[in-house]
């Protein structure tokens, strides 16, 4: 009888076991999956899709635009200035800065961007004939293996273009990546940056054409995974763009 009873207690002491490492088991495939991003998914989207309140910064970034095409990095025009080389581009905004961190939008971001502009220019009022902002809106769509969305997130490039010296050359201003929407999931940290990676004359010695290259480079952290990518975009003085 005595013999009986302990195999009793060792099947439910081994069932308990079982049962506890199953659950274990089971409860690292759910974080696995959980953590784990599966797809992501990047795409062009309408305004129609931007209801953020916090979106209407474009609009102070246009307003910024009008009255100083190149953000305030110059100063105004003064006696002695050196001569400008029309064929020599270069950027005189930033070269690299954050638009989003862990998981909140950079609040400085509309006074950060990128320009293709010539080498000794000393004033935003040297160059004229601007045309209006051109942009684009994608949308970065990231799952896990439950097929949840974990990171909905949507940006908007912008630029200004066909700026001259005198009816010489095309030029790029306010080149940028603003943030317009995004959500996480609970458990992700998400976080976002952009950088110029190259500036280059498109054109002649006799008629310059700026062409800047962004990239914007986004990460996913999780208690077990590290994700990132990097999208691309070439922009011209013409006003052509492509995401690369």
């Amino acid at each position: 009888m005595k013999i009986k009873t302990l195999s009793l207690v060792s099947l439910v002491a081994l069932s308990a076991l079982t049962a506890r490492a199953d659950s274990k088991g089971a409860s690292q495939s759910f974080d696995n999956s959980y953590y784990s991003i599966q797809s992501v998914e990047v795409q062009e989207v309408p305004d129609s899709v931007l209801t953020n309140e916090n979106f209407k910064d474009i609009d102070q970034l246009q307003q910024l635009q009008s009255t100083n095409m190149l953000g305030g990095a110059l100063e105004p025009v003064g006696v002695g200035q050196a001569a400008l080389i029309l064929d020599q581009i270069i950027n005189i905004g930033s070269k690299i800065w954050a638009i989003v961190e862990k998981n909140k939008p950079v609040v400085n971001v509309i006074n950060l961007s990128a320009n293709a502009v010539p080498e000794g220019l000393s004033s935003w009022q040297q160059i004229q004939q601007w045309r209006a902002p051109f942009a684009r809106n994608y949308q970065v769509i990231m799952k896990n293996f439950l097929r949840m969305t974990v990171v909905n997130f949507i940006y908007r490039v912008q630029f200004t273009y066909g700026g001259n010296v005198d009816g010489k050359g095309l030029y790029l201003s306010a080149a940028t990546v603003l943030p317009a929407q995004l959500k996480v999931l609970w458990g992700y940290h998400f976080n976002s940056q952009v950088s110029v990676a190259n500036i280059t004359n498109a054109g002649t010695h006799d008629s310059p054409l700026a062409a800047l290259e962004l990239q914007l480079k986004w990460s996913v952290d999780t208690v077990i995974k590290h994700h990132e990518e990097t999208d691309s975009f070439y922009l011209r003085g013409d006003g052509y763009f492509r995401q690369l």
